[in-house]
């Protein structure tokens, strides 16, 4: 399992995952940068942070753990690097022409 994880097809999926149709009329490229701006933040020592707070009911180990904080990490970099260039390319991804001016 921990070596899918940290697997770079994982990492660098080129899906967008959470632009449902009701979020689309709120995004723009000042939002985009800055929700980029925010990810390049995510750093090694916040996703141990986050998988600290993972119930030890749960059993899951260290190396697990380790993985997941790879994945996250890298997956936080990769998207900050490549959102708004995909959000842009991808114009079919907004409801109307306006939606669409706004991020060009």
């Amino acid at each position: 399992m921990t070596k899918r994880l940290r697997d770079i097809d994982n990492i660098k999926r080129e899906e967008i995952f959470g632009l449902f149709p009701e979020f689309r009329s709120f995004v723009n490229r000042a939002l985009l940068r800055q929700a980029a701006a925010d990810l390049r933040r995510f750093d090694k020592a916040s996703g141990i942070e986050m998988t600290m707070t993972i119930p030890t009911e749960w059993e899951v180990g260290i190396e697990v753990r380790e993985a997941l904080v790879d994945l996250i990490v890298g997956r936080a970099a990769f998207v900050a690097d490549t959102i708004e260039d995909r959000l842009c390319w991808r114009r079919g991804l907004f409801a109307d022409t306006e939606e669409t001016e706004r991020l060009s």
